[in-house]
């Protein structure tokens, strides 16, 4: 007789390691004598930015740099200046296991930036880098997906493995151009957020849309002692090479600002009141699909002997893929007369993901910036406020896990007489996940050689089957076939749909 199985490979995505990091970032900055001694702090900021994340043995190593920029008045009408340093940090964590081809998420935010002014030449600075740090591989297990054999009933059910096909990785450098009323003295900051628009997959290559949206301090010539900001929106195409040529799976793209460089430049009338700049942008893509995979979960047989080997398979199915954006609102209560928004930034991170009723609630945090001027004043308001919104989703059952990356779209402060209003439209995109625990038949050995003795059967039984209950435990239990049962008793569903006298053939 007979025997024949083949056997699949189940790529099934796993998290080898996540973690929440914090990092302490100091620096002393030092005024340079070309410059005017300090007076005041106006702004301080802190943006991080990761430069390396890989693997080397076991362990995991993570590397960045952390921009900080502070603008300052200068004593005896020395003007409005700024200072910059890139203040470096690193982290070496170990990890239980390093994957074969492991892939690494990373999520920065800096939190409470401090300044203090230690003397007319020497500005500290200090702040706290959080790192959400999440590393990724594919566990690959055996399953017999097919049988041919004489006399041996074999159990198979479908299953949707969520299956990351390829990653890849590429930068590119967006330019702009802003033209201003006066002349320029002195750029003092520029900062920048980077949003994802969209992703098509095609036969070799992904193509990546988005927006980098780019805001500029500075001040004119005309008035050293006045910021005046300006800002621009500069749309991009990233081409992303990948080895699959049949254009299958979709894409999840993320893009961070790596560094960001400003000039300022003559006009036609030799004015400096043109703002040139460039951005170099990293854009990073996951190539996914859902694959359908049969797997075995039961043999037996009632003529031979059978030895099976299993093995645990957990494994996710991606469930919903979604967009969307929402608006959120927010008051800061102050004295607000006389003031006048300057320039307003803010960057929003997913804190925690929850879901009930087939409602996906997600909870985060903004992190504000709004640069104000009162007269020939100017300060800085730094503020992080919670944000709650809630999706609707088709499917949210059993164990779900979920991915959110937000962005912002569009923000806006207004005066009010009792303080400032923020409205802001945060873009995000989603996809959940199912999380699915199988034991599962990677090997299959049918002992032809020697049949089980058989006891003598009864030509017929009768079997009350309760609601619920699977033909296949059933037949199992009586040594016959689940297309026996179906044939006798005109059934075609797997599984009862009411309690019901079933008759059982054993011939």
């Amino acid at each position: 007789m007979e025997c024949s199985q083949q056997q699949t490979t189940v790529a099934a995505t796993a998290t080898l390691y996540e973690n929440f990091l914090e990092e302490k970032c100091e620096s002393d900055l030092l005024i340079p004598d070309y410059c005017p001694s300090a007076e005041k702090i106006i702004q301080c900021s802190a943006v991080p930015v990761i430069t390396k994340k890989e693997i080397e043995g076991d362990r995991l190593i993570l590397e960045g740099n952390c921009r900080i920029c502070v603008i300052y008045q200068g004593e005896e009408e020395g003007g409005i200046r700024s200072l910059s340093e890139n203040v470096p940090f690193n982290e070496s964590l170990p990890l239980k296991e390093a994957g074969s081809n492991p892939w690494i998420q990373v999520v920065t935010r800096s939190s409470g930036v401090s300044c203090r002014l230690l003397n007319p030449r020497k500005i500290s600075v200090r702040t706290t880098v959080s790192v959400a740090v999440k590393v990724k591989d594919q566990h690959f297990t055996n399953t017999v997906e097919k049988m041919d054999c004489n006399e041996v009933e074999a159990l198979f059910t479908p299953a949707s493995v969520y299956t990351v096909l390829e990653h890849s990785a590429d930068t590119i450098k967006v330019q702009g151009e802003i033209e201003v009323h006066s002349e320029i003295q002195d750029v003092l900051k520029t900062e920048g957020t980077v949003c994802i628009k969209d992703v098509r997959v095609m036969a070799g290559k992904a193509m990546v849309k988005g927006v980098v949206s780019l805001s500029v301090l500075y001040t004119p010539e005309s008035s050293p002692n006045r910021i005046e900001s300006a800002s621009t929106s500069i749309p991009f195409s990233q081409m992303l090479e990948l080895r699959q040529s049949d254009g299958r799976g979709q894409m999840e793209a993320m893009a961070y600002i790596q560094n960001i460089r400003t000039d300022v430049e003559s006009d036609e009338d030799g004015n400096n009141r043109l703002i040139s700049i460039s951005a170099t942008v990293l854009t990073e893509g996951e190539l996914f699909e859902n694959q359908l995979h049969q797997m075995l979960l039961d043999v037996y047989s009632n003529q031979y002997p059978i030895q099976m080997k299993q093995e645990i398979l957990q494994y996710e199915e991606m469930r919903e893929r979604l967009e969307g954006v929402e608006t959120i609102r927010h008051k800061i209560p102050m004295e607000a007369e006389g003031l006048e928004i300057v320039q307003t930034m803010g960057n929003p991170v997913v804190q925690k993901i929850s879901g009930k009723d087939q409602l996906l609630t997600i909870e985060g945090v903004m992190d504000a910036s709004i640069f104000l001027r009162e007269g020939e004043r100017h300060r800085s308001v730094d503020k992080s406020f919670s944000f709650t919104f809630n999706v609707p989703l088709q499917h949210l059952d059993g164990q779900m896990r979920c991915e959110v990356r937000p962005c912002i779209l569009g923000m806006n402060w207004s005066v009010a007489t009792d303080g400032l209003d923020l409205k802001a439209d945060i873009g995000y995109s989603l996809i959940t996940f199912a999380r699915h625990k199988q034991e599962v038949i990677h090997q299959v050995e049918v002992d032809t050689e020697h049949q089980l003795e058989q006891e003598e059967a009864k030509p017929l039984v009768v079997y009350y089957g309760e609601k619920g209950e699977r033909l296949w435990d059933i037949a199992r239990r009586y040594a016959t076939s689940v297309a026996s049962l179906k044939s006798i008793n005109n059934l075609s569903a797997d599984v009862l749909d009411e309690k019901k006298l079933l008759l059982i053939s054993k011939a």
